[in-house]
């Protein structure tokens, strides 16, 4: 399991991120795919928005390359969802670019899912472009299937796979072994 090292911890998205989420977002994406600031501040109002990031305004000293990330001044990566009563749809994953391939995106979807378990919330579904590699090989790693494609999803940039995670104990949990063979 990915974790973060002790004393890095996710930290709730508030309305006042909205800025620096546009600005990571910006970074993340190209300019007719990326949020616009309107946006952020809309999903963060809304009441069914659920929400972490990694880095922006304090953190633990910097000691790894995670801790070092937490304790940025602007976010280095944030996920975001919209809560419904059984079910969450991922909105974005950022991660910074000089910040990928680290864990920490794994580790801020692996918050979010057990933050959804606790809740209640039975599934998961996201959005993810059919070009974006690595990002699908994130979501399928962590237990999420292709259940269609959604064509001209991102305009002139292609299509979107959609995938869905049934949320369930996580592998390696005595309580999700019971009774299974």
């Amino acid at each position: 399991m990915t974790t973060l090292p002790a004393g890095v911890v996710p930290v709730a998205l508030e309305r006042r991120d909205a800025e620096a989420l546009w600005a990571l977002d910006r970074l993340c994406f190209p300019g007719d795919v990326a949020f616009c600031l309107g946006t952020f501040r809309q999903l963060l109002r809304d009441r069914r928005h659920l929400g972490f990031r990694l880095g922006g305004r304090a953190g633990p000293a910097a000691t790894t390359v995670a801790s070092a990330a937490a304790a940025a001044p602007t976010p280095v990566a944030f996920v975001m969802a919209l809560r419904e009563a059984a079910s969450a749809d991922i909105v974005t994953l950022d991660v910074h670019p000089e910040h990928r391939r680290r864990g920490l995106g794994r580790a801020l979807l692996r918050h979010l899912h057990a933050t959804l378990r606790r809740t209640g919330a039975q599934e998961v579904t996201l959005q993810v472009a059919e070009d974006n590699t690595g990002a699908r090989q994130l979501y399928l790693s962590e237990g999420y299937a292709a259940v269609g494609v959604a064509r001209g999803y991102y305009g002139d940039r292609g299509d979107a796979v959609l995938m869905r995670l049934a949320l369930r104990e996580p592998p390696g949990d005595p309580a999700a072994a019971v009774g299974e063979r």
